[in-house]
């Protein structure tokens, strides 16, 4: 079935999006205990990942631009403990806008219940935000501010001994 895309505004064939990459999903079932992960609403219920039909196949690929090199050249090299000093480019900064943005259109998101003001500062976000992803509108005209966090010597405050085996940190 022909729908809008989210972010090009053609009719297309969507596809299901990924709003947080898939990458991420793959690693936290890979490094866990069970390879199952559970809903927050339903957590008898068993999830593999959650994507939306967001986007037209072009856009989808367009997103993949920002997202192999932060998979490649940042995540897993972080992840399996091979570094923690990154060099990177704007394509950071659009893969942290393009996670944003598709965290605005989520169904899961309810930022249309917010008070007015801050509703609108959403918009201009997401309006910002389109033309960083879509017409590669250059980077520092994004007021807002991006931070990846990457948790290597987090301390426990209790004995590791008392964790489950493979307990991990995201």
């Amino acid at each position: 079935m022909l729908a809008e895309c989210a972010l090009c505004g053609d009719e297309a064939e969507l596809r299901g999006s990924h709003i947080i990459p898939r990458f991420v999903f793959k690693q936290l079932k890979g490094s866990s205990a069970s390879p199952f992960l559970r809903g927050y609403e339903n957590p008898d219920e068993r999830v593999q990942d959650y994507n939306e039909e967001l986007l037209c196949p072009d856009c989808a690929e367009h997103l993949n631009e920002f997202e192999s090199p932060v998979a490649g050249y940042i995540y897993h090299p972080y992840q399996r403990g091979n570094s923690t000093s990154f060099s990177h480019d704007d394509w950071l900064h659009r893969f942290h806008v393009s996670v944003n943005w598709r965290l605005i259109h989520s169904d899961l998101s309810e930022w249309e219940n917010l008070p007015r003001h801050q509703r609108e500062t959403v918009e201009d976000a997401r309006d910002i935000w389109h033309d960083i992803i879509l017409n590669d509108e250059p980077v520092h005209k994004d007021p807002f501010t991006h931070h990846m966090v990457l948790f290597s010597d987090l301390e426990l405050r209790t004995d590791s001994a008392e964790l489950p085996e493979r307990w991990e940190f995201y």
